[in-house]
């Protein structure tokens, strides 16, 4: 689940801050549909 945080935050630095947001709030859950989003 870390992993997944660290690709986005590579990809883009402005979206590190919205995720850690949902993150904390929705864990993972919104992170794995972000990178689907992202990267499919």
């Amino acid at each position: 689940m870390g992993n997944q945080i660290f690709i986005v935050y590579y990809f883009r630095g402005d979206i590190i801050m919205n995720c850690i947001c949902l993150y904390e709030v929705w864990e993972s859950y919104i992170t794995v549909s972000w990178i689907n989003l992202e990267f499919f």
